[in-house]
């Protein structure tokens, strides 16, 4: 039986986390998932603006050489996007790599489960499939045992009866 390697590695967490990071560094910020974008939105233009520079005080920043496709400006609604400050992006990203490393952790714990009720299971089944050959192989040597008993008791019912014949031809 092969073990199998389920303790902790640091190095694959931080491969999964650097994903995260990756994926939160390109994703829009959403009620249900966190992401490094954020919407600047106002129903009329002053109010958009004034919301954008509220923004831009608190260090949101333009993303890089997207200024002009990022705006959308209209007669009753604007918008555009902002990348969230340095300071909240950390707190954010702290609270993904904790999640990622919950669910690494979790991940490594089902994976054990499964293997051991895999190789539990393999196990049980070898011990039937012997019993089974042990059992087969005991019946069959018996009934080996009983064809020789009768073929025995034929033998001496054969041997007797050419007796019986050559003593009556004699």
């Amino acid at each position: 039986m092969t073990l199998v390697n389920f303790n902790f590695d640091a190095n694959q967490l931080k491969a999964l986390q650097e994903t995260a990071k990756l994926n939160y560094l390109t994703d829009e910020d959403s009620p249900i998932k966190k992401g490094a974008i954020v919407i600047c939105s106002g129903d009329y233009g002053q109010q958009f603006l004034q919301k954008y520079a509220n923004m831009i005080k608190a260090g949101y920043t333009i993303p890089e050489g997207k200024l002009a496709e990022l705006f959308t400006v209209s007669h009753g609604y604007s918008y555009c996007y902002l990348i969230k400050p340095q300071k909240l992006q950390s707190a954010d990203l702290k609270v993904i790599y904790a999640a990622v490393e919950e669910a690494y952790r979790a991940e490594l714990v089902q994976k054990k489960a499964e293997h051991v009720e895999q190789v539990a299971r393999a196990s049980v089944a070898m011990k039937l499939r012997q019993r089974e050959e042990e059992k087969a192989r005991q019946e069959a040597e018996e009934l080996a045992a009983a064809r020789a008993e009768v073929e025995a008791l034929y033998a001496e019912e054969l041997e007797a009866a050419k007796a019986a014949i050559e003593s009556e031809a004699a």
